[in-house]
């Protein structure tokens, strides 16, 4: 049997309603939301912590005509393909990456410094959830 921990957490309010009503049309509790949301944000960023190979999907939201072409080609090692969507008046891309963690979080970190939002999801995440049922 797994070891739980307690330990204390503030949020907003706004959070702390649609946890209770999240955890109640799923018939679950906060605290199986709240440890689903960590696991998640952990799997997602894992990339900074350690170097090692991993593949995913990193989807990048952006507003205006910021090309990318020229930074896809920089990170061309990990960058396997792009696609790009029209949303409104804003911009989907997604990119499936492979390689050396650290080149991800790279290109992942050069995105938000041009202002994009973005969003890593590994592969072995999607995997690993559809395992654990």
């Amino acid at each position: 049997m797994t070891r739980r921990r307690r330990f204390g957490v503030s949020i907003r309010e706004q959070y702390f309603k649609l946890i209770e009503e999240l955890a109640e049309r799923l018939g679950t509790t906060r605290s199986s939301i709240v440890e689903k949301a960590i696991y998640n944000f952990m799997s997602d960023h894992a990339h900074y912590l350690d170097g090692h190979e991993c593949a995913g999907l990193l989807i990048v939201h952006k507003r205006g005509s910021l090309d990318l072409s020229l930074l896809m080609e920089k990170y061309r090692d990990v960058v396997q393909t792009v696609s790009h969507y029209h949303l409104g008046g804003s911009c989907l891309d997604v990119i499936i990456v492979e390689g050396d963690s650290k080149r991800i979080a790279d290109i992942d970190r050069e995105l938000i410094s041009l202002g994009c939002k973005t969003r890593f999801i590994p592969v072995h995440s999607i995997v690993g959830q559809a395992e654990e049922g």
